[in-house]
């Protein structure tokens, strides 16, 4: 059965560092507003950001 919930995460995951990080996180609201991510999957998305500026430095 088709999960939305992992649809939507993995597409934000795929997202960064390929999209202004601005992109992404409207983009991951969007759904938040929308109930498919919820606060937990956000700061997850945060640890991805945090782990690209460490690759990026």
């Amino acid at each position: 059965m088709f999960d939305l919930h992992k649809f939507v995460m993995d597409t934000v995951t795929v997202m960064i560092g390929k999209e202004p990080e601005y992109k992404v996180r409207q983009y991951a609201l969007g759904w938040l507003e929308k109930d498919v991510l919820t606060q937990e999957d956000l700061a997850a998305l945060e640890v991805h950001f945090a782990e690209l500026a460490t690759e990026e430095e």
